[in-house]
Formats: C-alpha cells, structure tokens, sequence
C-alpha cells in the first residue's frame, strides 16, 4: 500500500509557541490502542470514531473529522469528535468546496493550513476555524477519505512534527481497515467452505391446502 506523502502550507512562516509538545511515549501508546482495538473486534464506523475521539485529545484539537468519498464530486461526513461533530455527521459536501480535504485526497498527502482565511472555505467558517490540517485515508490502494483536524483559537497551531504524527497514525488506521477487511472476507469464505451440497435441501412443493394440510386437487 502506498503511503501518504506530506505536504505544508502556511500564509506565512511564523514561530509556532502555541502548539502542543508530543510526547513519543503517548504517540507510541496510541498506536498500540488502535491496534488492540481491532484484536478485540472492533468494526470499522467503531475504529474511526474512537480514532477521531483519540486524535482530538492527543493533538489537542477542537475536532476530529472524517469526510468519506462517496463520488467523485461529494464527500460526507461519517465520523467525528469535537466541536460541531451531531451535525456534522450526514453533512453532504461538493468536491470543489473542500479545498484542503480534497487536495489531500486528490494528491494522496498530508496538508495543512495556518491562518486560514474563511473566506475561501464556506465551511469554515461555519467551524469558526482558524487553522486546519487533513491527511488521506488510504485502504487496499484507494483513498477513501480524509481525516480532518480543526482547531478555533490558535491560527498558528500546526506544524510540521504534528503532520508528520498525523500522517503516521492515518496511515496506521488505513492499514488495520485494510486487514479488518480482509479479515472478515477470510471468515466470510470459511463459512462458505463449511456449507456442504448435502446441507442444501430444496423444499418439494406439496399439493394441499395450507391451513386443513388436505389436498386441494
């Protein structure tokens, strides 16, 4: 499986005093919960939510955001933790109107955003969102969204060590949905392999009158 690449976008370079210190050793543990996760069998909606709830408190983000690809022009919210995440669950959003989603989806990389500017990304402004950054989710090969990162008072808050965590930690969820999938198809094909022609017994259609059981010819 490819891996997402990793790409910064900034409206100008500034010192960033005002992001968060990472500790590796929490890094190292949310890796590690994400994966005992999926052993415990955890489903793929259950996954993402717990990655978006666990992200925004780790990244300290005002939300967490997955923007699934259901065509070529629209995206829609399915999982989220944080800041506005009822409504934005079921939100439909054209292609063209998710500038920073849709160039990490489109070019398979990390993409972040400080100062944005909310008036070109009407959704943001709705957020209230002053700094941005989205990484694709790639499973089996193909980009199937992206998971957004959002914070309302810090214009200034990502930064290159916090991208290259995001691209890590996306790329780690990518690859145990990818082996979940193939989990349930192996299962699915050991079930079929239990079936036998014998345990197929075609019902024989019988002659009578459903409620007496007495022949209606």
């Amino acid at each position: 499986m490819s891996q997402p690449r990793l790409s910064m976008h900034t409206r100008k370079i500034t010192t960033i005093d005002g992001s968060p210190q990472l500790s590796e050793d929490g890094f190292q543990k949310l890796l590690q919960r994400f994966s005992s996760a999926v052993e415990m069998g955890a489903d793929p909606g259950a996954l993402i939510q717990l990655f978006c709830q666990a992200t925004r408190e780790y990244f300290r983000v005002s939300g967490t955001y997955f923007w699934k690809v259901v065509s070529a022009d629209e995206l829609v919210g399915a999982e989220a933790d944080g800041v506005l995440a009822e409504s934005f669950r079921g939100r439909r959003l054209p292609s063209y109107e998710s500038a920073v989603s849709g160039e990490a989806i489109r070019g398979r990389k990390t993409v972040f955003v400080n100062q944005l500017d909310c008036s070109q990304y009407p959704i943001a402004k709705e957020f209230e969102v002053h700094s941005i950054m989205a990484a694709p989710l790639v499973v089996a090969n193909e980009a199937i969204g992206a998971i957004v990162f959002l914070h309302q008072s810090d214009a200034h808050f990502f930064n290159q060590d916090i991208a290259n965590k995001a691209t890590i930690l996306v790329g780690q969820l990518g690859s145990l949905l990818e082996a979940n999938r193939e989990r349930s198809t192996v299962g699915k094909l050991k079930q079929l392999t239990k079936v036998r022609p014998g345990h197929i017994v075609p019902a024989i259609p019988r002659n009578e009158e459903p409620r007496t059981g007495l022949s209606m010819g």
